[in-house]
């Protein structure tokens, strides 16, 4: 899993720590977890801040306590975006300043990006343009539009289109 900053998960100290089943191992892994923060993002922690964590994007008891109040989590989930590369703003200062301590973390979501480009409706001309004409053609046969946009839209990829009221709406070929 990506985190929204671009961090990944199955690679993280802290989400490692967590799956670690030897409580002695466990400790050790969170004691060099408390020199990796300061040394790397300058925080300062004590051993017991290290907690169980299994991803900022999860919903479970599991998080980070720095996670729970990071302004990048906060900023992706209320513009309910899968990380911050689908972001409209990207990149902001909020993860600009992060991917100075992380420049991998950037990386990933310039990769991700890349694969996957975000539309929205200004970019989207090409587009909106024929899902608009379809909806159209279908509205006028008294027939159920979204169920069949939905099935019948063409589309050579998955589509993400973004606006302040489509975030994360995807179109998905048959």
């Amino acid at each position: 899993m990506i985190a929204y900053c671009g961090l990944a998960c199955h690679t993280c100290p802290i989400h490692l720590a967590t799956m670690e089943k030897n409580k002695e191992v466990q400790a050790k892994m969170r004691t060099e977890i408390v020199q990796l923060c300061k040394e790397q993002y300058g925080m300062n922690y004590e051993s017991e801040d290290i907690t169980d964590c299994d991803g900022c994007r999860t919903e479970g008891e599991k998080l980070f306590s720095a996670s729970k109040s990071c302004p990048i989590r906060k900023c992706a989930r209320e513009k309910e975006i899968e990380n911050c590369a689908y972001c409209t703003e990207y990149a902001c200062g909020k993860i600009e300043a992060f991917f100075k301590t992380d420049p991998t973390a950037k990386k990933r979501l310039d990769e991700i990006r890349r694969k996957f480009p975000v539309r929205t409706l200004s970019n989207s001309f090409p587009i909106v343009l024929p899902v608009f004409q379809y909806l159209v053609m279908k509205a006028n046969s008294s027939k159920p539009v979204f169920p069949a946009l939905v099935r019948e839209c063409p589309s050579p990829s998955p589509v993400r289109i973004a606006s302040p009221t489509l975030t994360g709406l995807s179109f998905f070929p048959s």
